[in-house]
């Protein structure tokens, strides 16, 4: 695939559209109050960011490649960082994604729901190149560490609708991550776990944008969670 990314993405030499989230659009999830105005962007989300020639092999196996561009702000104390959701279950488990991290750094925040209540949270700190599958079970936060562009890219399966209502619910994540290096539990979960800090060990070397075009069943799990088994991510 032949793009070009920065503060807009272009594939194949053409602008792609994309969805914007804004500080208006997060405030219900924020630590604490911020006073820039609603229609401020914070980071910038492009669906189906695939090549002309490759959109067959994505619709045919039902599998989305997204690109996310999310900018290098502050929200009062905390990083920069999506709303965060939960996916649906099919069966016993909730669909799995996998991210990659093109350009900077991520923070990858965790936490794994047993009934009502957040069992496990983890942050994955993820660099450029490195890959990270967010296992079934877990809702998840992307966080922008650093004072450069995080361009994130991620397959997930194309036939539901993520759940955003229980970090509206909580007031966001389990744990709000602060520039001063703290972490700061959140108070609205009945159970807060200990924050377990982990390190990304995905294959660096192949993209996944290729490694689907080249084998899209070895992704079939995106579809049946329950092709990963029992396997522990962390």
């Amino acid at each position: 695939m032949e793009w070009e990314y920065d503060d807009v993405l272009y594939i194949d030499g053409k602008k792609r559209q994309c969805s914007i989230r804004t500080i208006g659009d997060m405030r219900d999830v924020l630590f604490s109050k911020v006073e820039e105005p609603d229609d401020t962007p914070l980071y910038y989300m492009y669906r189906n960011a695939v090549s002309k020639k490759d959109e067959y092999v994505y619709s045919n196996h039902k599998i989305r490649y997204d690109i996310t561009i999310m900018l290098p702000k502050l929200l009062g104390m905390e990083f920069n960082k999506t709303y965060g959701h939960y996916h649906p279950f099919n069966g016993k488990k909730t669909y799995p994604e996998i991210y990659e991290v093109l350009k900077g750094r991520a923070y990858y925040l965790l936490q794994k729901k047993v009934g009502e209540e957040i069992e496990r949270a983890i942050m994955v700190i993820a660099n450029e190149g490195d890959k990270v599958i967010i296992p079934p079970n877990y809702g998840h936060v992307t966080i922008n560490p650093t004072k450069e562009n995080l361009i994130m890219a991620n397959l997930v399966y194309d036939d539901f609708k993520s759940d955003y209502l229980p970090y509206k619910e909580k007031n966001g994540a389990i744990y709000y991550i602060n520039n001063d290096g703290t972490y700061v539990p959140n108070k609205k979960y009945k159970k807060i776990p200990p924050l377990e800090i982990k390190g990304a060990n995905y294959d660096k070397k192949n993209t996944i944008y290729d490694l689907f075009i080249k084998n899209p069943e070895e992704f079939e799990f995106l579809k049946r969670p329950e092709l990963l088994g029992r396997f522990e991510f962390f």
